[in-house]
């Protein structure tokens, strides 16, 4: 069996049972119950998670995102965080990610859109914003062929029938992106396998 750690904010708590499920019969799937929110948060986290799984130093793929909270403009201030910092913290967690586990995987979910006219003024995202820090955690991790799971592209056109709220997938939603989810670690863990068959 394959270790599986998956990171990330309330999005990634709407699918993870639905990767676990989706992988149990090729992989244990760890995920903290607790939201996992912005990228300093996370970054300052890792380390208690990655702990919490049990799996030492044997883990096959970590699964991140961050960004939702990030966009955040609450009382109609800016951004929680400036797209400067964030490109910053993208940078730090990939690298603790890959001190921790220089042999594993690392895939990085885009942040799914959101409703935005459904928000009220002092609570609120913008999918340009969401839209813009996707691009900017792509630029900066595809250079170190960090793969990407596109789950914005996923769930990009979704009616108001899969959200419970402006941000937030219900159940049906979640399933999908889950089942993307899911899929695509598989076929991961059974590439790497064959490489290292031949």
């Amino acid at each position: 069996m394959k270790n599986v750690i998956l990171l990330g904010d309330s999005i990634r708590q709407g699918y993870d049972e639905f990767v676990a499920e989706g992988l149990s019969d090729v992989a244990q799937v760890y995920y903290p119950e607790e939201n996992c929110r912005f990228s300093a948060f996370l970054f300052r986290s890792l380390d208690r998670w990655v702990q919490e799984s049990g799996f030492g130093k044997e883990v096959d793929v970590i699964h991140w995102n961050a960004g939702h909270w990030d966009t955040l403009i609450q009382y109609q201030e800016e951004r929680l965080t400036s797209p400067e910092v964030y490109r910053e913290y993208i940078a730090r967690i990939h690298r603790r990610i890959r001190k921790l586990y220089p042999t594993a995987i690392e895939i990085f979910a885009t942040a799914t859109p959101v409703l935005e006219e459904q928000y009220a003024a002092d609570f609120k995202r913008l999918n340009s914003d969401v839209e813009l820090y996707n691009k900017i955690a792509v630029e900066v991790l595809e250079k170190d062929c960090v793969l990407i799971n596109d789950l914005y592209g996923v769930a990009n056109g979704w009616s108001e029938e899969y959200y419970t709220d402006p941000t937030h997938p219900n159940v049906s939603g979640s399933i999908l992106l889950g089942q993307h989810t899911a899929k695509m670690i598989r076929n991961v863990i059974c590439t790497a396998k064959t490489q290292l068959l031949n």
